[in-house]
Formats: C-alpha cells, structure tokens, sequence
C-alpha cells in the first residue's frame, strides 16, 4: 500500500503587519488567497494526484517533433537547413518514445501492483485474516546514524551531573 501524506498540523492563522496570514504547511497565505485555492481545489487535486503534466509535455514534444520533421520535407530549404530541422524533429519525437517506455510505462505497471496489493490486503482484512508488518518504503531515507545514536542516548538514565 502506498504511504499516505505526511500528517500536518492544521492550519493556523498568523498576524503579520495589519493582515492576518494563514499558515498551510510553510506556505503563509491571506484569507483572499484561501478563498481562491478552495475554488481551485479540484483542480490542484487532479494535478497533484498523477502525471497530467508529464503527458501535456510528452504530447506538445511529439506534436513539434513529428511537424518539424515533417515541415523539413514540405519546405524548400538549404540542405544545412532541412537536415537540421529533421533530426531536431526526430530528437523530440524520438526521446518521447524512451520517455514512455522507461517512465511512463513502468508507473502504469507499478500502479497495477499498487492496485493489487491494495485490493489483497482488502480481501484478508475481509476474511480476518493478521496482515504482516508494513515494510519500510523502498524510498524512504534511511535513517542517520546520529538520529539512531541520539536515540539511544536519550533513553540512558541521566546521572549525577
């Protein structure tokens, strides 16, 4: 299952100067300007939850490349000209093609597994079935070993100083 957002305190209101200034996470905002984010809000939802933007990029740079390349043909040029517009067209549409391969392929796919151990987890959770511990996210920093050393030295018994 995928980790959920990092929990955040709520937002709390800040007076800076004459204008009071609401804190979301460390972005300080006016009530005029929460007022526009929560019009905008399903729209920052459907971007933030997947890869919109990667595909708008991906399909104006195959757009470009393939009417570069095509305009190289169509157009009576200098050699230097038409030869350069054609391998400026198939750079762009071409890296497109590795781009969908080794990105956008490979999340689909991860999204399929994600999908699947959710709907498994379901299932046992379901049957009553114990699910096993959560393994650390394959992602997440490992922990330091001053982190792990200040630990330690916090839970030792003070003594006289």
């Amino acid at each position: 299952m995928e980790p959920g957002p990092t929990p955040q305190a709520p937002p709390t209101s800040v007076m800076g100067g004459a204008r009071e200034r609401i804190l979301i996470g460390d972005e300080a905002v006016s009530p005029e300007e929460l007022d526009a984010l929560r019009r905008q809000l399903p729209l920052l939802r459907f971007l933030a939850r997947g890869n919109i933007l990667l595909y708008i990029v991906l399909g104006l740079a195959t757009a470009l490349g393939l009417a570069l390349f095509l305009v190289s043909y169509a157009l009576v040029l200098d050699d230097v000209w038409r030869d350069l517009l054609r391998e400026a067209g198939k750079a762009l549409w071409t890296s497109v093609i590795v781009v969908l391969f080794i990105d956008v392929l490979t999340e689909v796919l991860r999204s399929r597994e994600r999908r699947f151990v959710r709907m498994l987890e379901d299932v046992l959770t379901a049957r009553g079935e114990r699910l096993p511990p959560k393994a650390a996210a394959p992602d997440a920093e490992p922990e330091t070993v001053d982190a792990k050393l200040d630990e330690i030295l916090a839970r030792l018994p003070k003594g006289p100083a």
